[in-house]
């Protein structure tokens, strides 16, 4: 069986730091979430709202490459 080609690993990386970009995003925007909730802050809360539409944009960005990605490096022929 052949190993990988380089640019396999090059794709996962990239997707592993998109990946990474989204979580922590998301982990702001719980923070975020949380704070103002705690501080009953109606503004603060508004404002982490207007950040979702980024996250859903970078989740199905993520979601679309994985599924590219997926049929690009399937395995056929001699590699099953």
């Amino acid at each position: 069986m052949n190993a990988p080609a380089p640019d396999i690993h090059r794709d996962l990386q990239d997707l592993r730091s998109r990946t990474l970009r989204l979580g922590g995003r998301v982990e702001d925007m719980v923070v975020r979430a949380t704070r103002a909730m705690v501080q009953r802050d109606g503004t603060l809360a508004e404002q982490t709202m207007t950040l979702e539409p980024e996250v859903d944009r970078m989740a199905a960005e993520i979601d679309t490459d994985c599924v590219h990605l997926m049929d690009r490096w399937r395995p056929g022929g001699a590699e099953l």
